[in-house]
């Protein structure tokens, strides 16, 4: 279905290859994910499987692409679209209609499909995004959008899908629905699936196979269960192994026991895993205290309802009430659409509600100057790009300075590029660079300014497990007395940085406790719409209640049940 042949490609003005002399067969019907780390040459990848490259990006292609019995760099983008579907890492940029349902059959109608509508509606209800039809494309949030350019992309009843990122910026409990949609075409019509994916938990649950890129090269194509066992490989790639294997695997080194088959999915731990004590009693959902500390931000009966270009307006946050302490680490959290971008642009003052008041230690933010309130307050917007406006990062970070006459301004800014690690890529474009540099690069922005508030929509989306970590790391840099909160689907995140979480549903507030509290109860869960991470279901599977937050915790209440038993399983050596 898809061979390429000794394949090179080099962008225009570029001095090295993005992709080398790669190599690559993927069968028809199979299931394939591609990992790598940042900058690997991934999406420049798969673009040659739609014939974006070479038509579209005009550099030089070198070697033979084969895709359903074409020859891309002979067939035309169009002829390439009847038998390849595509979504993008950018995927706003596939977005062309005001309307959803017609965006999602513009396809279809192109290529002469006299049911284009019904195929949109029926793309529609297979991504769980039917409410959707009839909306403006643009006033949907980031994870609608995705979901609609997907329906666009299953609307042409492809052969080959190709999927840039599936679960980014798609709330957890839609993400797995999305693999479980692309499983079941894949079942169903014998449709080729390849996916680019950093979650690895989502790789060994529906993947065959997984093919490694390093430097632009295919490092190696291995089925699933033999490509995690190349632990080390896959850490220096940025791709973590699934945490019910690295729990598995500290247990094991534990035991004494070497050279085991450790078990890839939950499902398979009970034969290797088991508690080493009796279930402890559940944490109780309680709203977190912030009485012995003084309170920054004030939120009180909140709404916020946004006009549309047809229909009603809609109600996005209704009657939220809120008070968050100095210092606090706070997790917005919730399904798509749920509200949490909106509250968090409330917060920077760049939009007012439609009624209540939000206060900044105890000043209303709608009566205080913008200038004054960029005095305090940070914000690093889903699209990092945005926050770049200079011709180098380091004059991005500077920017803040400019005309405050503040003495000590070129240090300031020197400490900062050194502290995010950033000194290297000063004189480069912030908008020119990789993905974990550019939201490295956003957070120096933030930080330049010591804020008291810092407010991040979807730090992680779209990185690696190492860029991940080494962001995560940075966010806790912030400093003690910084109050961050973070909109995210992260929940790694969430549960290993968050002090609190507040949960959204119908821009209403429906929970506001810890991390362990909200994961250990199954009907806040439920109403919110989110999946637990995998240490807190592999918690529950194996009994063990309270869930520890850190996986070595986790792996200390567990036993090894012996070798034997393992041996019957697929996964990674240690």
């Amino acid at each position: 279905m898809i061979r390429l042949s000794q394949v090179s490609f080099t962008y225009p003005g570029a001095s090295q290859p993005a992709l080398r002399d790669l190599t690559l067969e993927i069968a028809q019907g199979s299931f394939v994910a591609i990992a790598g780390s940042n900058g690997s040459g991934k999406s420049s990848l798969v673009k040659t499987f739609t014939g974006i490259i070479p038509h579209a990006i005009q550099g030089t292609l070198l070697g033979t692409v084969m895709v359903a019995g074409h020859d891309v760099a002979r067939a035309s983008i169009a002829t390439m679209a009847r038998h390849v579907g595509y979504v993008c890492q950018d995927f706003e940029n596939q977005l062309l209609k005001p309307r959803v349902d017609d965006d999602v059959a513009f396809g279809p109608l192109n290529l002469g499909c006299q049911d284009h509508q019904a195929r949109a509606l029926r793309a529609l209800d297979a991504v769980g995004a039917t409410a959707l039809a009839g909306r403006i494309v643009w006033e949907l949030s980031g994870g609608e959008q995705h979901l609609v350019a997907l329906a666009g992309a299953l609307a042409l009843d492809p052969g080959v899908l190709v999927i840039d990122e599936p679960a980014a910026q798609l709330d957890p409990a839609h993400a797995h629905r999305v693999y479980q949609l692309l499983a079941e075409l894949r079942r169903a019509r014998g449709t080729t699936i390849v996916v680019i994916e950093h979650h690895a938990e989502l790789i060994v649950e529906h993947c065959d196979s997984l093919v490694l890129l390093d430097g632009g090269a295919v490092r190696w194509h291995r089925p699933i269960a033999e490509a995690f066992r190349r632990t080390a490989e896959l850490r220096q790639a940025g791709l973590a192994p699934p945490v019910v294997t690295q729990v598995a695997r500290v247990v094991a080194q534990q035991a004494g026991v070497i050279d085991a088959m450790l078990p890839l999915r939950i499902a398979e731990a009970s034969a290797t895993l088991e508690p080493r004590a009796p279930e402890a009693p559940a944490v109780p959902l309680a709203p977190v205290a912030t009485a012995d500390r003084s309170v920054l931000v004030e939120l009180e009966h909140v709404a916020l309802t946004l006009a549309t270009l047809q229909g009603a307006p809609r109600r996005v946050l209704d009657g939220v009430s809120l008070r968050i302490a100095r210092g606090e680490r706070v997790a917005l959290i919730g399904a798509n659409g749920a509200g949490k971008s909106s509250l968090v642009r409330l917060l920077t003052g760049l939009s007012r509600p439609g009624a209540g008041r939000i206060r900044l230690a105890g000043h209303d933010i709608a009566h205080t100057p913008p200038e004054r309130l960029a005095d305090h307050i940070a914000w690093v917007p889903q699209d990092p790009q945005r926050m770049f406006l200079e011709a180098t990062i380091a004059e991005d970070v500077a920017l803040y300075f400019g005309g405050r006459g503040i003495a000590d301004a070129h240090l300031r800014v020197q400490r900062v590029l050194q502290d995010f690690g950033l000194a290297e890529l000063a004189q480069r474009n912030g908008r020119l660079v990789s993905g974990g540099q550019m939201r490295r690069a956003a957070l120096a922005i933030a930080a330049a300014i010591a804020p008291m508030l810092v407010l991040l929509d979807e730090p992680t989306a779209s990185l690696d497990a190492a860029q991940r970590a080494a962001i995560t790391t940075l966010i806790a840099r912030l400093g003690a007395d910084t109050t961050v909160i973070i909109a995210s689907h992260d929940m790694e995140l969430v549960a290993n940085w968050a002090t609190r979480v507040v949960v959204l549903a119908a821009g209403r507030i429906i929970a506001d406790t810890t991390p362990d509290a909200f994961f250990a109860d199954a009907t806040a869960l439920a109403q919110s719409g989110v999946v637990a991470p995998e240490a807190v279901r592999l918690a529950a599977a194996l009994g063990i209640r309270p869930v520890p937050r850190d996986l070595v915790g986790l792996a200390a209440r567990l036993r090894w049940r012996g070798a034997a038993a393992a041996a019957h399983h697929c996964g990674a050596s240690t």
